[in-house]
């Protein structure tokens, strides 16, 4: 699993813990990403959809500036 922060243009931050799965934005779709393929694909600054084991989040992109992804220890 892996934890998301957020950092907005006007300093607002978000976090969003315990993330399996997110959904992408790419030029042609949304493309579904799990696993350790979160760490290494670019993500863009656009809206994003975070699956977690408690729900789901939408993430603005609008005035989004970074994207931080770490991996849970196990």
């Amino acid at each position: 699993m892996f934890d998301f922060h957020f950092v907005y243009s006007d300093g607002n931050t978000y976090d969003i813990k315990g993330v399996n799965k997110i959904m992408i934005q790419t030029p042609s779709n949304l493309k579904e990403v799990s696993g350790d393929s979160i760490l290494t694909t670019q993500l863009p600054l656009k809206t994003t959809y975070l699956y977690t084991a408690n729900g789901c989040f939408t993430v603005s992109g609008t005035n989004l500036m970074v994207i931080d992804v770490l991996k849970q220890e196990n």
